[in-house]
């Protein structure tokens, strides 16, 4: 704690609620406002997704949650639907603010179909690509029953690529069933994924059907749009109307997959919408999402809290 020098202010962070506790000891230690932000709603996440069952440590996770809402200065989420959820939990709404993820406009940016197709042996396919962490929450067990519904169509092809705990058992429940038109690559460098994105005709954004993406906007959906790539949603609540309000993709129920079969063979056959969605996404997101816009935003947000607790202070001692 020491030798972190002087500050003015400290910010911790969830996930995971540890390390916004840290945070806050450390605020103490300093003796300097704490600010919260909350990136995923925990302990809510990991309870609706079945992580944790047990009933007295789903009791205290809520506690040290409540706790950490009672003693910041202020909290900040990055969707609305979050705010609304913590508000109605008790907390003020004058500590409560929004500031969505930005994305870096210059980096993710258009890019034509390009050399990986070739390098893939991809140039004559339909490629639906899925890009970020294979794991709990993805549900991407749907997506195979997605790619098994349409195996006797060889234009399709999904290719998956990422890390995560469910990648490897995902590649082999692929291989199980003999899905010849699915690919697993292994995580790739940052500075690839605009290329995967340009390689791709759709992109696919998947969540499980559990009541706590209602609150949530995938960060990856930021990366499509300004990719100008069209995207197919599977998740309902904050995210759907993000992508609705960009006119940006379709959004299909989660877990369906049939219904992500539809949405996949409708832009393959209606290449004109697909691009019409691309297009808009990347004006959207440059509108309204850039990471400097939200810099500025989170920068105002502090000095505001700053500010704030100094007028408090000087009317207490007038």
């Amino acid at each position: 704690v020491t030798a972190t020098g002087k500050c003015d202010v400290v910010i911790g962070t969830t996930p995971q609620m540890l390390c916004a506790l840290g945070g806050y000891v450390v605020s103490r230690f300093k003796r300097r406002p704490f600010i919260l932000e909350v990136r995923d709603l925990w302990p809510k996440h990991i309870i609706d997704l079945g992580t944790i069952t047990n009933p007295v440590i789903i009791r205290g996770l809520k506690r040290l949650e409540m706790f950490l809402y009672r003693r910041s200065k202020a909290v900040v989420v990055v969707a609305e639907a979050s705010r609304k959820h913590i508000e109605e939990r008790g907390v003020p709404a004058a500590k409560l603010n929004t500031i969505t993820n930005g994305i870096d406009e210059t980096f993710f940016v258009p890019k034509p179909k390009n050399g990986l197709r070739a390098r893939f042996g991809w140039s004559e396919k339909f490629v639906v690509l899925y890009i970020g962490t294979h794991g709990l929450s993805q549900g991407l067990e749907t997506i195979l029953d997605t790619a098994a519904l349409v195996a006797d169509e060889p234009r399709y092809h999904f290719v998956f690529v990422g890390s995560g705990a469910e990648w490897q058992s995902l590649r082999d429940a692929a291989a199980a069933r003999g899905l010849a038109n699915t690919e697993f690559l292994p995580y790739q460098e940052k500075a690839a994924m605009p290329d995967f994105y340009g390689a791709a005709d759709v992109c696919l954004v998947p969540l499980k059907k559990r009541d706590v993406f209602r609150y949530n906007i995938p960060s990856k959906m930021f990366e499509i749009m300004a990719c100008a790539r069209p995207m197919i949603l599977g998740a309902t609540g904050q995210a759907q109307q993000v992508l609705e309000q960009a006119c940006a993709g379709i959004a299909v129920e989660p877990e369906n997959p049939e219904a992500y079969r539809d949405a996949i063979v409708y832009l393959a056959e209606h290449p004109d919408e697909a691009e019409r969605f691309g297009r808009n996404a990347r004006e959207h997101v440059v509108a309204h999402y850039t990471r400097n816009d939200k810099a500025d935003a989170f920068l105002a947000c502090v000095e505001s809290t700053l500010n704030g607790i100094a007028i408090a202070t000087d009317a207490g001692s007038s």
